[in-house]
This record gives C-alpha cells, sequence and structure tokens, in this order.
C-alpha cells in the first residue's frame, strides 16, 4: 500500500492516474479494466489483512472486506495530493500514514 502511495504522488503516475479514472468514467471498456486491476488489487490487500489477522497482528473483529474498501478508499484519495499541497512531504507524510494505520488496525490488548 505504501508503495501505491508513493506511485500515486509521482506526478507523472498521478496525472495518469486521473486521466483513467475520468476516462473510465464514460468509457466502458476502460472501466471494465479499470475494474478488473481494481479487484486483483483489492484481492491482494484482503491477502495481506487475513494474514495479519491470522498471525495476530490485526483486530479479528475488523471486516476484512470493508477494511480493504476503506484502505483503498484513502490510497485513492492519496493521488496527486502532492500537486494540490505543494508544500506535502510524502516521505514525511507516509511515516504517519503507516503509524495511523497500524493503529486503526491492530488488535487492542
Amino acid at each position: 500500500m505504501t508503495r501505491l502511495i508513493q506511485l500515486y504522488n509521482e506526478p507523472t503516475y498521478a496525472r495518469l492516474s486521473l486521466e483513467i479514472i475520468t476516462e473510465a468514467s464514460r468509457n466502458p471498456a476502460i472501466n471494465n479494466t479499470f475494474i478488473d486491476n481494481e479487484k486483483i488489487v483489492r484481492q491482494r490487500l484482503v491477502d495481506i489483512l487475513r494474514h495479519g489477522v491470522s498471525n495476530g497482528q490485526i483486530d479479528p473483529e475488523l471486516s476484512i472486506e470493508n477494511t480493504a474498501s476503506w484502505l483503498m478508499t484513502i490510497a485513492d484519495g492519496a493521488i496527486g495530493r502532492d500537486l494540490m499541497e505543494p508544500e506535502f512531504d510524502l516521505a514525511d507524510r507516509l511515516r504517519s500514514f503507516i503509524y495511523i494505520i497500524k493503529k486503526i488496525l491492530t488488535l487492542i490488548k
């Protein structure tokens, strides 16, 4: 997920991602490809979350499917953040993001 957010903040990748999302909203063929890719990414995230639950690293009370959807929504919000917020320091913000996600997912003992 951190690599995805890093990609989303590379200017060329961010601009291309926004163009693809826009085109997918009006072109059914692109939309189908976009959805297929989202399903692959989401399934990988679900697998990672399930592994974390089985290892006792992630709270088993969380819905894995819902958590994966919300994490993808959060990552999507990072597209082009540095284009909209010039002072955005990805390295600094990424450390904070990882800390927040760990706090959200961690089993409270």
